[in-house]
This record gives structure tokens, C-alpha cells and sequence, in this order.
């Protein structure tokens, strides 16, 4: 199971290093990285509720089908804020704002 805690603390720097500069190539790979975590949970969650979804016999496999179609949805919409916050990192970074 994927677990998701400490992922804030993981995006606070040392105050040295704020004091250097805005770090980009340090905040896309914080992108990077929730990317591929995202798309990991998408798949653990996605397997979980399709088991349950293809069990016949199972109570709320209805329920399991409508979720994980549900979830597919909010986790595509997550990865598309991702990248366009990826974008936004790129364009801060060409233009020097920081």
C-alpha cells in the first residue's frame, strides 16, 4: 500500500537553501515525483475496486465499478493540475521571475 504521509515535509527546505534562490529544478522534481505516485496509487485503487467489481458474488460490486470509474476521474484531474503546474514551474524559470 502506497502510503502518502510525509509528502509535506518533504517540500520544506532548510532555510539555507531558501536563501540561495528559488530551486526549480527542485520543485519539478517534487512534481515528478507526486506524478508517479499518483499514478501508482490510480493503479493500486483501480485493481482493488476491479476485483471486488468483477466478483459477481460480491455485495456492492455496482458500488465498486461506479467508484473506480469515480476515482479514474478525480485522479485524471489531479494529474492534469500536476501538469500544469509543471508548466507554471517551467514558465517562472524562463521568464526569471524568482
Amino acid at each position: 500500500m502506497i502510503r502518502l504521509a510525509g509528502i509535506a515535509s518533504a517540500f520544506q527546505k532548510p532555510l539555507k537553501e531558501q536563501e540561495e534562490g528559488f530551486d526549480y529544478n527542485y520543485f519539478k522534481g517534487q512534481v515528478d515525483s507526486l506524478s508517479t505516485t499518483l499514478m501508482e496509487f490510480e493503479q493500486e485503487l483501480s485493481t482493488n475496486l476491479e476485483t471486488i467489481a468483477d466478483d459477481p458474488a460480491a455485495m456492492g460490486s455496482v458500488s465498486a465499478g461506479q467508484a473506480r470509474n469515480q476515482a479514474s476521474r478525480y485522479i485524471i484531474g489531479a494529474e492534469r493540475q500536476l501538469e500544469n503546474l509543471s508548466k507554471m514551474l517551467d514558465r517562472l524559470e524562463r521568464k526569471g521571475e524568482f
